[in-house]
């Protein structure tokens, strides 16, 4: 299976040069845990998680407005095409310990977000698919009996 089939093509980015109060107010407002930072063409070249904001800003004490969002964000995230098979991706993420990945088409531009709890959901679906497989079958050889 592609990472097409279970990525989120609804995924929240942000331009490298914003503050991190735009990042908060988005993720707030966007309901996300994530925002892609990207560059003037798209590309991914970082992500920050609310649980960056937490460890960085307020558990420093930080003032908010006296950090930079490059100050804090990730670089260099894991980046998937999607075009890749997904347990490619899951192996990728798992060498790296993240939750959440860009998702880039052919250019390298940004298409999506893979995230663990996308793939879980995915995979439940299909599995959801099997088991109502399975329980056709067994309707359908009772009553040829």
């Amino acid at each position: 299976m592609s990472v097409a089939k279970a990525c989120n093509r609804k995924v929240v980015y942000i331009d490298q040069n914003a503050n991190i109060d735009e990042v908060a107010q988005m993720m707030r407002e966007e309901h996300v845990g994530s925002v892609i930072v990207v560059d003037q063409e798209a590309k991914p070249i970082g992500i920050i998680t609310d649980r960056d904001l937490v460890i960085e800003i307020l558990a420093e004490d930080v003032p908010a407005d006296s950090v930079a969002l490059k100050d804090i964000m990730t670089y260099h995230p894991v980046v998937i095409r999607e075009d890749e098979d997904l347990a490619d991706a899951l192996d990728k993420m798992r060498e790296r310990a993240v939750r959440r990945a860009p998702v880039v088409d052919a250019e390298g531009l940004l298409s999506g977000i893979l995230s663990i709890d996308d793939v879980l959901a995915h995979l439940g679906a299909e599995m959801n698919e099997v088991i109502a497989l399975i329980n056709t079958s067994r309707v359908w050889e009772i009553q040829r009996r």
